[in-house]
This record gives structure tokens, sequence and C-alpha cells, in this order.
């Protein structure tokens, strides 16, 4: 983007509440854009700043600090930098949206965008690592305050994740929805045998694209002759006969339809279920940086029209 449009995105003040960011580009844009006070709150000593960009750091509780502020905080109607952001977020929420709906093949960004409209209201929201916590940061929709969302790291990124989702699902005491990708499925399979014993149902949908999908966006990804089997780590497996060893529902999916009926039924059945949706990785890969260029694209006749 233009210095310009930098300028104009920059922002004076910024109030940061609780622990660090989980998405890198947030780190970037404050990077590009750093702002003359940075605040950070939070009830930890621990200081996180990778790109040098707070200015103060208050250790103190936060719903204390929120509630001295509110006596000093002046309302105001939305002005111009509100409106700079809004009607980007909408332009992009534009773009993400045809091109899903157009697109007539069951994709991950897809099933991340439906499950973030579908799931039940009070319910949570388990996102494994690698492509699905991304497709739901970037393809879901807006955030809503009637769900519960939570995601593990884990050591290696695909390590115990169905475990994490029952815990969480436990915890919380609410139906739950845990979105997976086929390898750190695999790597938790006996995590499948908690579901059974708990209290709410978990359904855990695996996406199954046969191998990691996320070293598309790698350079790796263009020697073939070492891609396949030593990145991606294709294989050909499917998931009905776990799910039957540990007594589970299961639903095997390769259309949008088909996963909107089956990811509707087994919420109604409010029973543990494994929905196993087919996915093309390389496909997939195509779409979303099909969607990154457009909105680019956008964004920048946007920009040219404002100066215009």
């Amino acid at each position: 983007m233009s210095a310009e449009f930098n300028e104009r995105a920059k922002a004076s003040v910024v109030i940061h509440l609780g622990g660090r960011t989980t998405s890198k580009r947030v780190g970037e844009f404050f990077n590009l854009n750093r702002p003359d006070n940075f605040v950070v709150i939070k009830n930890s000593p621990q200081r996180y700043d990778p790109v040098h960009a707070v200015t103060m750091h208050i250790e103190a509780d936060v719903g204390e600090v929120c509630r001295a502020l509110c006596d000093h905080i002046e309302v105001k109607t939305d002005g111009d930098y509100t409106k700079f952001f809004e009607c980007r977020a909408e332009l992009a929420t534009e773009v993400i949206a045809e091109n899903i709906e157009n697109e007539n093949r069951l994709s991950e960004p897809y099933i991340a965008r439906e499950i973030s409209k579908s799931l039940p209201k009070g319910g949570s929201l388990f996102v494994s690592n690698s492509m699905p916590v991304r497709d739901v940061d970037l393809y879901g929709t807006a955030a809503r305050v009637d769900i519960n969302v939570a995601a593990n790291r884990g050591v290696s990124g695909i390590d115990g994740i169905i475990s994490s989702a029952a815990g969480f699902a436990a915890g919380k005491e609410t139906p739950t929805t845990a979105i997976v990708g086929d390898m750190a499925f695999m790597h938790d399979l006996n995590g499948l045998s908690l579901l059974g014993k708990l209290q709410v149902p978990v359904i855990v949908v695996v996406i199954n694209n046969r191998g990691g999908g996320i070293f598309h966006f790698l350079p790796i990804s263009e020697c073939d002759d070492v891609f396949e089997d030593y990145f991606a780590a294709s294989h050909e497996f499917t998931f009905a006969g776990v799910a039957e060893t540990f007594g589970i529902d299961y639903y095997k999916v390769g259309s949008k339809d088909a996963f909107a009926e089956a990811y509707c039924k087994a919420i109604k059945e409010g029973k543990a279920a494994v929905i196993e949706a087919a996915t093309d990785r390389e496909a997939d890969f195509r779409l979303r940086r099909k969607m990154k260029s457009e909105i680019i694209t956008a964004m920048e006749n946007l920009t040219g029209a404002d100066n215009g």
C-alpha cells in the first residue's frame, strides 16, 4: 500500500487489553503504522513486543482498568477513521463471500464460513492449527459474542488437538465443534475415546485434503521431487473405521450441500460425531490466492478513488 494509505490507517492511540494477539498481521500492521501511543494493559509482568511498537505497559487487572477508564471516555459518533476501515472491511467481505459462493465444490474456506454462521448460540468452537485457524480468522463471518472460541498451539501444532477440544468442551459445559486437519486428527486418534465420556456433545469436523495443505504456501511446494512425500505427506486414509471403533457417529461429505446437511443433522442429534469433509488442497490453495489478489486489487482501486 502507498505511504498515504499507511498514514490514513495509522492510529494515534492503541489500547491493547490482555495477552498477545495470535495473528501476525496485527504485528505487521503496527510495524508499518506505528501509533503515537501504544498502551498494553494486562495482569502479567510478561512483555511481548516483537515489533517494538509498545510505548507503555500497565500491569493491572484489566476489568478494573476498564471500569476506571469509563469515567474518562467521551462517547463520540463514528468519524472518518472508522469509516476508512469499515468501507474496506465491507469490500473485503464482499470479495470473500462472492468467491466462496461461486465455488461449486466443497472448499476449506466454505467450511470455516459455514460453521461460523451455523454454530448454535451459546456453543463452543475449538479450532486446530495450520489452515483451520487461519481460515476461520480470514473467512469466518463477523465476530459473534454468543459463542466461545479457543485454540491450542501445542508443541508441533498438530498434537493433542482432539483431546484439547474435549477438555475445552468439558470446561465450558457446552456443545462444541472442533475443526481439525487430517494430519492433526491422525496424531490424536486416541483423543476420540474421551468424547463418549463427556456430558456435552463434541462434533469433530476433520478436513481430509490428504496431506498438509499449509505447505503449498512455501517455496518448497515447487520442488516436485520431494514435496508430496516429505512435506505434504500425502496419504489415502479415511476415517470411518476409527469413528466406528470409538462408537462415534460418522458422516462422509464431499459437497457444500452435503456438509451443511450433515453438520445440521449432527447438531440436532446432540451426540459425539465425526464429519469427514473431503477437500482438494491444491484447489483450495488457488482459491485462497485468488481471494487475496482480488482483495488487494479492490483496496488499491478504493484508495485510488479516494485520492481522485
